[in-house]
């Protein structure tokens, strides 16, 4: 902070002292305490920091520069008490006294970043980046944005420009190799979390062995990315993150139980761990103890502020959806909106209900506000294929999946379903050419080798069935879907009305194939 704000900090606390000195005994003690409550290192609880800060605020209302460190640290305790907006006003109040306080610019745009609104966030480390350009946090924080936004060239450009300053800043290696992996470079992200892990391997081989993990799961080498986060957790036995990472591993190759037991090690771990409540949920939900898995969403509710508060609701919503209650889960999204208006995820669940309802144009619009908010998500392109097919749409539909895979080429139920808008549309196949990029060895590839035409129905079947029922549930549930699909492509239509029957009864309601099924279930029975 500029000088002359440090010498008007120093007169008016002055004043304030001497002010004290004066005043009754008690009023003292009770001011004195009040502003070490805010300053001060002991253990305080939030509650008594904020209530000093403010106490530090209010008793010098007529000058900001006194006031701005309290303004700052009344905004850190209400950020851990996960208060995000009035933290947010906090720096807000700042910035509007002070509009060169490159340092409540950075802060703010962490809260809004943290907040889900990634573009003020974008805007925030920009102004930053121009009140100081040596600023490596600044830096930082605007590519992490942009990652967040998957805008991943312009997050390497940052990055970059960290390293040309600090060539050895393991934040800037872990950044760029995500950044990296989304542009599908893995070989280069590969070598940027094998850098962290050189330069730093006392602090940054925990980090760099989860950043490499995440890059070789995403590009199908589950093996490898599995060794690399048991290794991170001998390395460090207490790091939530390797567990979380290992755990949503695990949910992608549907092992909940797995993903329950890290979760679980987690909240053991550290009790109030949003992430954990969060991630536990969604897992009892897919294995069908929807009970627990509410309770596990309505705690991250209770503990997790602002922000886990929307996380916790956006859970509870598909927990919700998973029993069928759709008026409960409409009711949860919508609250997750109010709170969190600028995350897609929200925008999301609120379009399966009405996909579940048949509501397409409250669903369309709904997915189309998801996009606007996160324009290179393809899973949210995907959704909205599935609306447009639903309505028979089939072009729109073709054109969201061309726009997910141009997004992301190597998912498996992109080249699916575009195979069966094509189908259903009279085109040729392009599934032969796109399947090269897929990986063949794991689920769903029994179902594209079908529409391939080199295997059967009944091998499909018979390929879903597992040890672990919730992923035989699932895959019968696709297996049935996309083979009913397929059939009615071809006009067989009495054996498409029982495989999507199948499917209907099959399905979890939270499956993307679910309320398509039940509607085509809708018009065949209009047809018969």
């Amino acid at each position: 902070m500029k000088k002359p704000a440090k010498r008007g900090f120093a007169a008016k606390a002055m004043m304030i002292a001497l002010g004290v000195l004066l005043a009754p005994i008690p009023a003292v003690r009770a001011q004195l305490s009040l502003a070490a409550k805010c300053n001060g290192t002991a253990n305080i609880s939030p509650d008594d920091r904020i209530a000093g800060c403010t106490a530090v605020i209010e008793a010098t209302p007529d000058n900001l520069q006194g006031a701005t460190f309290a303004y700052f640290r009344r905004a850190m305790f209400l950020l851990e008490k996960g208060e995000v907006d009035r933290a947010i006003a906090d720096y807000t109040h700042v910035i509007e006294h002070d509009p060169n306080n490159q340092i409540a610019f950075v802060r703010r745009a962490w809260a809004y970043q943290r907040k889900g609104d990634v573009d003020m966030a974008l805007a925030d480390f920009g102004r930053a980046v121009e009140l100081n350009p040596k600023d490596a946090y600044a830096y930082l924080g605007r590519a992490g944005a942009s990652t967040m936004k998957r805008d991943a060239d312009r997050a390497i450009a940052d990055y970059e420009k960290v390293l040309l300053v600090h060539p050895d800043n393991v934040a800037a290696y872990l950044g760029r190799g995500q950044a990296y992996d989304l542009k599908g470079e893995s070989d280069r992200a590969v070598a940027d979390c094998n850098r962290a892990i050189e330069i730093s391997p006392e602090r940054g081989a925990g980090a760099g062995l989860i950043c490499r993990a995440r890059v070789r799961i995403t590009n199908g080498d589950f093996a490898l990315g599995l060794a690399d986060l048991n290794q991170a957790i001998q390395f460090n036995s207490k790091d939530a993150g390797a567990y979380l990472t290992r755990a949503a591993a695990y949910m992608m190759r549907r092992d909940v139980d797995g993903a329950i037991a890290d979760y679980s090690q987690v909240i053991a771990l550290h009790p109030d761990n949003v992430d954990a409540y969060v991630g536990r949920g969604r897992a009892y939900e897919l294995k069908d103890e929807v009970d627990r898995a509410i309770a596990d969403c309505d705690r991250a509710i209770a503990i997790g502020g602002q922000r886990g508060a929307a996380a916790g609701l956006l859970c509870r919503g598909h927990a919700h959806i998973a029993k069928g209650d759709f008026e409960l889960a409409s009711a949860d999204f919508d609250q997750a909106i109010q709170l969190s208006p600028k995350a897609p995820g929200p925008y999301e669940g609120r379009a399966a209900v009405f996909l579940a309802r048949d509501d397409l144009e409250r669903a369309l619009s709904d997915i189309k506000q998801g996009i606007q908010l996160a324009p290179n998500a393809p899973g949210l392109y995907r959704v909205a294929a599935v609306a447009h097919f639903q309505g028979g749409l089939l072009s729109e539909a073709r054109d969201d999946l061309a726009r997910a895979g141009e997004l992301d080429r190597k998912n498996p139920y992109t080249q699916l379903w575009l195979d069966l808008v094509r189908l259903k549309s009279g085109q040729p196949s392009g599934l032969d050419e796109a399947s090269k990029q897929l990986d063949i060895s794991q689920w769903p590839a029994p179902i594209v080798r079908l529409f391939l035409g080199t295997t059967t129905l009944e091998a499909v079947v018979k390929a879903a069935d597992d040890a672990d029922p919730v992923k035989t549930r699932g895959q019968l549930c696709e297996a049935h879907f996309y083979g009913g699909e397929l059939a009615l492509a071809k006009g067989v239509t009495d054996e498409a009305v029982r495989l999507l029957r199948l499917a209907a009864d099959g399905c979890p309601k939270t499956y993307i194939e679910w309320a398509p099924t039940n509607a085509e279930l809708r018009k065949l029975d209009t047809r018969r």
